[in-house]
C-alpha cells in the first residue's frame, strides 16, 4: 500500500486552492466595492437608508385628479410637463422651495436638484405648470386668487399635502393629484333670429341680485388648500374690447359661438347672480336664480347660457356645472373641457324669466 499520494493528487489539489483563492478574492473586491459605494454616499443622501437620518431622492409621480362622477382613473400629464415641488417646512425637514421635475418618456420624473426625505414623514404638495405662479416671498406655498377674465396664463393646478400618504426614506413615492384652485363661469350666448341689430357685445357686469358683496381675491395655500384674508367687491366690469376681444362680441345667429369665460374665487353665493350685458350700446340685464347656481366650486365650469332676442332681450337657456378639466396646458389649449355634464337642472330649461317693463321689478328689465 503506498502511503505518499501521487503527483495527479498534488495537482488537483492546488487547483482547488486556488479557484478558493479566486473566490474569496472576488468575494472580498465586491465588498470593498460596496463599501465604497456607501462611502461615497453621504450620509444626507444614501442609496441604503438604515437610519432616521439617512436621505434619499423622492420619486414622483403626476396626475390630473379623477373626479368620481366623470373618470374613473387619473389622466397622466403629458410628456414634457413640468411641475414645481415643494418639500414643506417642519421639526424634521429644511423647506424646499419650487423644485422643477419634468416628465420624460415612460411617465418618469426627473429633476437636477432632487427633493429628499428621510425617516420621519415629509409633507409635500406641487404645482403645474412650473413657473406660472407667483408665491409670497414669506411663506412660499402661498399666492393669490383673484377674480377675473380667463386668460391661459391665469390657469393653473395645485396638488395640497396628502396627510394619508406617509413618504420617508424607506417609501419615497409620491403621486401629485393636481386640482384646480378656481372656479370658471361661462356664458355662452345666442343671437335669437328675432334680434333686429347687430348684437355687438361691448360689456359683462357680474353681480349679486341683493347687491350684497362677492368675494373678490384672498391668499391661497397650495400646501392645503385653504383661503384666508379674503376681500369682496360688490360688482365686476369686464369690457369686452380689452385682451379678450379686439372689437367687442359679435354673437351669431343660430349658433352658440360666443363665450365670455371668467376665473373665480370659489365661493357661497349669498343670492342670485345678476348678469348686466352692455348690447348695442344699451344695458340689459338677467337674473340666474340662486336655486339654480347658488355656489361657484373649485375644478368647476359653470355654463349660464343665454338667448339674445327681441321683445324679451335675454332669456336664460339653460345652467349646467361640468367637470373643468384639461390636459394640454404647457402650450396648448387650456380651456378643453370634459363634455360630461353633471348637473343639467330642469331638463335644460332653467331660470327662465321674462323681462319686466319696469327696471326696478324683480330686479331685473332693461335699464
Amino acid at each position: 500500500m503506498n502511503r505518499f499520494p501521487n503527483l495527479n493528487d498534488y495537482t488537483k489539489m492546488n487547483s482547488m486552492i486556488m479557484k478558493l483563492n479566486m473566490n474569496i478574492n472576488t468575494s472580498v473586491a465586491a465588498i470593498y466595492a460596496m463599501m465604497l459605494l456607501l462611502v461615497a454616499c453621504s450620509q444626507e443622501r444614501t442609496l441604503f437608508p438604515t437610519e432616521k437620518t439617512d436621505r434619499v431622492p423622492l420619486s414622483v409621480f403626476t396626475s390630473f385628479k379623477a373626479d368620481v362622477t366623470t373618470r374613473a382613473t387619473a389622466q397622466p400629464l403629458p410628456e414634457g410637463s413640468s411641475i414645481g415641488v415643494f418639500l414643506i417646512a417642519d421639526a424634521n425637514y429644511t423647506p424646499q422651495s419650487n423644485v422643477k421635475y419634468t416628465c420624460q418618456p415612460d411617465d418618469e420624473w426627473t429633476s437636477e436638484t432632487s427633493v429628499c426625505v428621510g425617516g420621519a414623514r415629509a409633507g409635500l404638495c406641487a404645482y403645474y405648470p412650473f413657473g406660472k405662479v407667483t408665491f409670497s416671498a414669506d411663506i412660499q406655498t402661498q399666492t393669490t386668487l383673484k377674480n377675473q377674465a380667463y386668460t391661459e396664463d391665469a390657469d393653473w393646478w395645485y396638488a395640497k399635502d396628502n396627510a394619508a400618504v406617509t413618504v420617508t426614506n424607506l417609501s419615497p413615492e409620491i403621486e401629485f393629484l393636481l386640482e384646480k384652485p378656481y372656479s370658471q363661469l361661462s356664458l355662452e350666448m345666442i343671437r335669437n333670429g328675432r334680434y333686429p341689430l347687430q348684437c355687438k357685445i361691448t360689456n359683462v357686469r357680474i353681480e349679486l341680485e341683493n347687491g350684497e358683496s362677492m368675494v373678490d381675491q384672498g391668499t391661497f395655500d397650495i400646501k392645503d388648500g385653504s383661503l384666508q384674508n379674503t376681500t369682496d367687491v360688490t360688482s365686476y366690469s369686464y369690457p369686452t374690447s380689452g385682451p379678450m376681444h379686439d372689437t367687442g362680441l359679435g354673437v351669431g345667429e343660430a349658433a352658440r359661438d360666443t363665450t365670455c369665460n371668467y376665473l373665480f374665487v370659489p365661493q357661497t353665493l349669498a343670492s342670485g347672480l345678476k348678469l348686466t350685458l352692455t348690447i348695442d350700446e344699451r344695458e340689459f340685464s338677467v337674473i340666474v336664480p340662486q336655486a339654480d347656481l347658488g355656489e361657484l366650486i373649485a375644478g368647476k365650469r359653470h355654463v349660464v347660457r343665454l338667448d339674445i332676442r327681441g321683445g324679451i332681450p335675454i332669456n336664460i337657456v339653460e345652467v349646467t356645472t361640468k367637470e373643468w378639466q384639461s390636459t394640454s396646458l404647457d402650450g396648448g389649449d387650456a380651456t378643453t373641457i370634459k363634455d360630461t355634464t353633471e348637473i343639467i337642472i330642469d331638463g335644460g330649461k332653467v331660470g327662465t324669466e321674462d323681462w319686466a317693463s319696469d327696471p326696478t321689478e324683480n330686479g331685473s328689465g332693461a335699464l
